[in-house]
Order: C-alpha cells, then sequence, then structure tokens
C-alpha cells in the first residue's frame, strides 16, 4: 500500500512516519547526488553528501521555510570524515479532476513533481571548496 505524503506545513522536515511518506526517495538516491557531484566530486574525498527530501503543499507560499537548506557544513582542511547534510522539497501536483470523477475522495497519484534543492555549487561551498565556481558546476546546465 502506498503511503500518502506527509504535506507536515509547520515544519521544514516531515517526521519519519509509518503512515505517510516524508519525501521522494528518488530525490535522496538520485537526483540530488547526481546534481551535486555530478560534474566534480568535492575536493576532500572523506566528505560525503545526505539528503532529506520532504513533501509540502503545492499552494504554500508562507511560511518562506519550506525552501532547500544546507544544514550541515564541511571543512576541507580537515580530512576526517564529514557529511554535507541538505534538505530538498518536492511539490506535488494532483489532477482532482480525475481523482473526483472516479469517485475518489483523495488522489492517488501525482501528475508532476516540482522539485528544489540548493545549487550544486552552493553544495560546493558547504563541502569547503572554496574555489568552487557557479559557471562552471551550474551554468551550463541553464
Amino acid at each position: 500500500m502506498l503511503k500518502p505524503p506527509c504535506n507536515n506545513i509547520d515544519d521544514v522536515a516531515n517526521p519519519v512516519s509509518m503512515t505517510c511518506l516524508q519525501g521522494s526517495p528518488w530525490m535522496n538516491t538520485a537526483a540530488v547526488p547526481l546534481l551535486a557531484t555530478g560534474k566534480r566530486d568535492f575536493l576532500n574525498s572523506a566528505t560525503k553528501l545526505s539528503n532529506s527530501d520532504n513533501f509540502h503543499p503545492n499552494l504554500n507560499l508562507f511560511p518562506y521555510y519550506n525552501a532547500p537548506n544546507v544544514t550541515s557544513r564541511c571543512d576541507t582542511t580537515s580530512s576526517k570524515h564529514c557529511t554535507v547534510a541538505h534538505l530538498s522539497v518536492s511539490h506535488n501536483a494532483y489532477s482532482k479532476f480525475n481523482e473526483t470523477a472516479l469517485g475518489r475522495n483523495t488522489e492517488l497519484a501525482a501528475t508532476e513533481i516540482m522539485a528544489k534543492m540548493k545549487s550544486s555549487s552552493f553544495i560546493h561551498l558547504a563541502a569547503g571548496d572554496a574555489h568552487t565556481n557557479f559557471y562552471d558546476l551550474d551554468g551550463s546546465r541553464t
């Protein structure tokens, strides 16, 4: 059985729950790692990236904290293992017409997912790479 998204509007990070889905597993395992380190690995090879994706309702403009964020940073002068913790946000868009035509009260599947994350250069800065360049890491993607 699929779990509905948590859509917690009171906090950035949704709770880990048995009754709802915190965020998109694909964002945690594929999208953010690929976009953050796809062009260049972190300078400190001991630095790792962890992502926590969180579903939030698409209509929420406020509070503004439903935005991507980096919650822990690393220092390149240290050779110790360090993890850059990143929070991404996903907004599900549903087609209410299709679901209500079937006589259901809740949506079955999102028609699209809008995902928000920090730029690759911002994540590299958080990893301690002081010489990161937006145009090298992100500029060719726009």
